[in-house]
């Protein structure tokens, strides 16, 4: 059973709080002393008319808008001072090189059978991941990619950059400097479509090897069917998938950063 709300100015009791407290702010002000009462009464102002309402509303408002501009640029900013200084400490001396770059890396990936399988039985993300995931579990050598809490859903790569002053790709990869950055989404889409092709290609090389069994009666030939569609993606653009394969990744890689060995 609810407890009684009583009033500490005058005792009355409620059974229901939300009456007790439009009751109490009331009663509060009647049970001040005549003094204060009195100057609370003085400084009262007169109501403002419709008009002056309105312009009143319309300043308010514009002041909101001012600050939800002013509050936004400040979160980018912080975002951009954090991605910065978790930059600077992968780069800094402290910390580790890989041997490999993120480019070497994920281009000594092996599409083994049971990945391009694994999509028959569920579909196209599911497979790349299992073949990220494969590579992430190698505890012998250093990543060449990496994920904090402190910054959601950014993922970091050791990277080739292409010095400021070559002009296309005259500079020899090999004459490139390599450090620690942010990927972006088009590179991380690129990255996925590459999986994806070398999947795909695995895929071709089982189809080929299986045509004398795919071709033998109309289930088979179904099967395959369903499998190349699966394959080349399904009814899920490539923009979405690599969504769907960042959100998953940040969470397999994130560490938070003040616990990381070598900060």
């Amino acid at each position: 059973m609810t407890e009684p709300h009583y009033c500490i100015h005058c005792s009355r009791n409620f059974k229901f709080k939300n009456l007790y407290d439009s009751h109490v702010l009331t009663c509060e002000f009647f049970h001040k002393p005549r003094r204060e009462r009195i100057r609370e009464i003085e400084s009262f102002e007169r109501l403002p008319n419709p008009q002056e309402m309105y312009k009143l509303i319309q300043h308010l408002m514009s002041e909101t808008a001012q600050l939800k501009q002013e509050v936004a640029k400040l979160k980018i900013s912080a975002n951009v001072r954090k991605t910065r200084v978790i930059v600077d400490w992968l780069n800094s001396p402290k910390n580790p090189i890989p041997e490999k770059t993120f480019q070497e890396w994920y281009k000594s990936f092996v599409v083994l059978r049971s990945y391009v399988e694994h999509v028959y039985n569920s579909d196209l993300a599911e497979g790349i991941k299992m073949m990220i995931n494969e590579t992430l579990t190698d505890k012998t050598q250093l990543l060449p990619i990496r994920a904090f809490t402190n910054k959601p859903n950014v993922i970091y790569i050791y990277s080739h950059k292409r010095p400021e002053e070559s002009q296309g790709d005259a500079t020899l990869e090999s004459e490139w400097t390599k450090e620690w950055t942010t990927i972006s989404t088009a590179d991380f889409e690129k990255w996925i479509s590459y999986l994806s092709r070398i999947m795909l290609r695995e895929f071709c090389v089982m189809q080929k090897e299986n045509m004398v069994k795919i071709f033998s009666n109309e289930d088979e030939k179904e099967k395959n069917i369903v499998f190349m569609m699966k394959m080349n993606g399904g009814k899920t653009s490539d923009e979405q998938r690599a969504r769907e394969i960042k959100k998953w990744l940040f969470t397999k890689l994130e560490q938070n950063i003040q616990d990381c060995e070598y900060i």
